[in-house]
């Protein structure tokens, strides 16, 4: 067991930073999500600014 995991450290470690950075990633979108600002771009222009934030034109 212990041999297998030193041969595959590399990418044990590499998969294990993805899975990190896809969970922070994955719950400031949730954060986000629920204080409102679904958008990432800035909504000055966006012509789906109605949609993201519930604005009537």
């Amino acid at each position: 067991m212990f041999e297998w995991i030193k041969e595959n450290l590399a990418t044990i470690l590499i998969s294990a930073i993805l899975l990190a950075a896809v969970v922070f990633i994955v719950i400031r979108m949730v954060r986000d999500r629920r204080k409102g600002s679904s958008c990432s771009c800035g909504c000055a222009d966006c012509p789906m600014r109605g949609k993201c934030h519930g604005e009537k034109e």
